[in-house]
């Protein structure tokens, strides 16, 4: 490059000298040469420009490959995996209770209303979400429940081999409680919630199921009120 630049230099200076020789013939010696330092500061910026663009362009070549390996997030589009040049689509679900549910000990919060459900990993049906690809998820729920009602539920991950993982659990308390020995008011925590952040492997199922009381029913309250959502934030 550096060859060419000098080449290019050697050219203008004979292009000026051959200009002045045609329109100024009287142009003195002296003056040709500051015509020719002129020409040579006017190369010389242009060489560190040139420079400078070079090394942006090194800089930028050896930043993609770092975010690529970090699983940068490319808004709307995807994200990318350290170990796969092709972008995999969003994975992410959010779903709400229609109804209010009474449900008894082990049994599956029924979400049925699908907000959203970005690379269809959300089974209505089953009320779970299977895991479509391993990596790295981030899970919310949000539960309210009805007077006279105590309830705990958990989010439930299943391999089908070894035992469940429970990695949220969430209280939800709407009884009476005795004021002054004289009467009672209803007060607690009659919604309520949480966020964990997990990894999963490939066909990993997740459910959210009531855990506590084991004897009793307790109803959950619907009407968008109570919620559940996942999101891939960095396949592994």
């Amino acid at each position: 490059m550096e060859q060419y630049c000098k080449l290019a230099m050697m050219l203008l200076v004979l292009w000026a000298v051959s200009c002045h020789g045609q329109h100024v013939p009287d142009l003195t010696v002296g003056q040709l040469h500051s015509q020719v330092r002129e020409l040579e500061g006017t190369v010389q910026q242009l060489l560190k420009l040139l420079d400078m663009q070079n090394l942006q362009t090194k800089s930028t070549k050896a930043a993609t490959p770092a975010m690529e390996k970090r699983g940068f997030m490319y808004p709307g589009v995807s994200v990318y995996p350290s170990d796969v040049s092709t972008p995999v689509d969003e994975i992410g679900f959010h779903v709400s209770l229609t109804d209010d549910v009474r449900l008894d000990w082990g049994m599956k919060l029924p979400f049925d209303t699908i907000v959203e459900n970005m690379g269809e990993a959300y089974n209505k049906a089953a009320a779970e979400f299977t895991c479509p690809i391993s990596g790295t998820y981030l899970f919310s729920l949000n539960i309210a429940c009805k007077k006279d009602s105590y309830v705990e539920v958990s989010v439930e991950i299943n391999n089908g081999k070894s035992p469940p993982r429970y990695i949220l659990n969430t209280v939800c308390d709407h009884r009476k409680r005795p004021l002054l020995g004289v009467s009672s008011l209803y007060c607690g925590n009659t919604q309520n919630g949480g966020t964990a952040i997990v990894s999963l492997a490939q066909d990993e199922t997740v459910t959210v199921k009531k855990m506590w009381p084991v004897g009793g029913v307790s109803t959950i309250i619907g009407n968008g009120f109570s919620t559940f959502s996942g999101y891939l934030l960095r396949p592994s």
